[in-house]
């Protein structure tokens, strides 16, 4: 829903939110609950009354879509944003794969007419028994602080309304740098819209998206208090990073996949301490593993290695 405009420097400012947006948000939070501290009193009343069969499908697809990021995509398309979550559904539904191979394909995946129907089918179920109700009550409240940052973007200009959506976001000398895995840089010039999308489920994450001459960006709404826990998943991947053994392992699997057998070869230690550590590398999201014929390959997630320092930079702030 578009919320407001401000004009300046002959870019356009549109300040919106999206009951779909929002919706998908609010599921990938559902797949990652212990990284989005700012939503943890949401995720323990949600999961109680969540039937377990729809939460072990939303996390079941939630791996096959970025934990539902890929759709986030789908929000941005045009039109997209006035619409509520059934029409929302019902117009994807009527989107032919083409095109939402399109939007995967960005992220080097692809689905298939069964998939798109079982995403659209969960995500339907999930809006059934839990969304509907929520977002009632969330919506006057995204809508009221929208507009309220539409009015201080007007009094503040847009570069200290941009630079202060989050702690990556560097404005300075025409340019707006995001500073997540690398640092993606957009020239002012080249800009004829930024889209500001109002989300209460996203934070601490900076989420960008782009298009032709448009850059989108997420304003975190905190619709609850945080009490200065460590996310669990970044506890796990400290811990798991703070042994010289599993260091050496990471580094030979960034060479090549390798089974337990070649890396305790390799390494000169046994294949049961091997395990040990491959264990905690994989309860960290560093590695993941696959079959090959006889063997369990073992291989690094680039992905995940790449963004440590960004986790880390997200708890810190």
């Amino acid at each position: 829903m578009l919320t407001g405009i401000w004009r300046e420097k002959n870019i356009r400012v549109e300040f919106v939110y999206s009951p779909l947006f929002e919706m998908l948000a609010a599921m990938h939070v559902l797949c990652a609950p212990s990284h989005h501290i700012y939503r943890t009193g949401w995720y323990e009343r949600v999961s109680e009354r969540l039937p377990g069969e729809l939460t072990g499908e939303i996390c079941r697809l939630g791996e096959e879509t970025q934990k539902w990021l890929i759709l986030c995509d789908f929000a941005e398309w045009e039109g997209m944003e006035v619409l509520s979550v059934p029409a929302a559904l019902r117009e994807l539904e009527a989107v032919p794969l083409d095109r939402w191979n399109l939007v995967f394909r960005e992220y080097g995946k692809g689905i298939g007419s069964t998939k798109k129907r079982e995403l659209l089918r969960v995500m339907d179920s999930f809006y059934t028994h839990c969304f509907a109700g929520e977002f009632r009550f969330l919506e006057p409240f995204l809508k009221r602080i929208m507009e309220k940052e539409c009015g201080l973007c007007a009094q503040r200009g847009l570069l200290a309304e941009v630079d202060g959506l989050h702690e990556r976001i560097e404005v300075s000398g025409g340019k707006i740098i995001l500073h997540k895995n690398r640092d993606y840089m957009f020239l002012l010039e080249d800009l004829d819209c930024i889209r500001i999308w109002g989300s209460t489920f996203l934070a601490p994450h900076l989420v960008m998206g782009e298009g032709k001459r448009r850059l989108s960006l997420i304003l975190p709404i905190f619709a609850e208090k945080y009490g200065g826990e460590v996310p669990v998943d970044l506890l796990k991947c400290m811990n798991a990073l703070g042994d010289a053994t599993r260091l050496k392992i990471l580094r030979a699997l960034r060479r090549e996949p390798a089974s337990t057998q070649k890396i305790a070869a390799d390494l000169q230690i046994t294949q049961a301490a091997v395990s040990k550590q491959l264990k905690l590398l994989l309860e960290a999201g560093l590695v993941k593993k696959t079959r090959s014929k006889r063997f369990v390959l073992y291989e690094i997630d680039p992905e995940a290695v790449d963004f440590i320092q960004y986790r880390l930079c997200e708890f810190l702030g």
